[in-house]
């Protein structure tokens, strides 16, 4: 009886929060690396040098309408203090049930509010695996907020029509995404 009552109670999540110290270090620049401030067209996967804000020297992205524009609006912005690029190879990930979740940035505003950053393609925003993996990053920053020891943290979903929509701007794209 009591084995079929364990056996039968609801499952539960339960989150352990490591600490993963960001940038990992040292890192190579390529000396051929374009300037993030005077490129005339976006190249998957190339790293880009120049940025004001960014942790690091050089960052990459995937996506031209989505990482490569959030980047611009978080560099450019007043509101935003630092952001770091986070690649699916690193140490910080969010895990769920098929695997885990690697955002596509953190940031930090001028308020001390951490955020988690996901830039997403229209056509896939309403995918399964998207919308889990959203899901498990808002139950995240709320279990961070919660917990109280690492800072406020906040979760922007942004789509293309999202970033397009924002004016280029931070507060631009809160108002258009509407995090909790």
């Amino acid at each position: 009886m009591i084995r079929q009552h364990i056996a039968n109670r609801k499952q539960q999540e339960k989150y352990e929060f490591v600490p993963v110290t960001l940038p990992l270090e040292p890192v190579v620049m390529p000396t051929d690396a374009p300037d993030a401030y005077n490129v005339e067209k976006f190249t998957k996967g190339l790293q880009y040098k120049g940025w004001k804000k960014n942790v690091m020297p050089i960052a990459s992205f995937d996506a031209g309408t989505t990482e490569w524009e959030l980047a611009k609006i978080m560099d450019r912005d007043s509101a935003i203090k630092w952001w770091v690029r986070l690649y699916t190879n690193g140490p910080a990930f969010i895990p769920t049930t098929d695997g885990n979740y690697y955002p596509d940035f953190i940031a930090v505003d001028a308020e001390g509010t951490h955020w988690l950053i996901e830039g997403k393609s229209n056509k896939n925003a309403n995918d399964a695996d998207v919308l889990r993996k959203k899901s498990a990053a808002e139950t995240w920053a709320r279990a961070v907020r919660d917990e109280e020891d690492f800072g406020v943290w906040r979760y922007v979903f942004a789509t293309e029509a999202d970033i397009a929509n924002s004016s280029s701007t931070w507060n631009g794209l809160l108002m258009g995404t509407k995090p909790e």
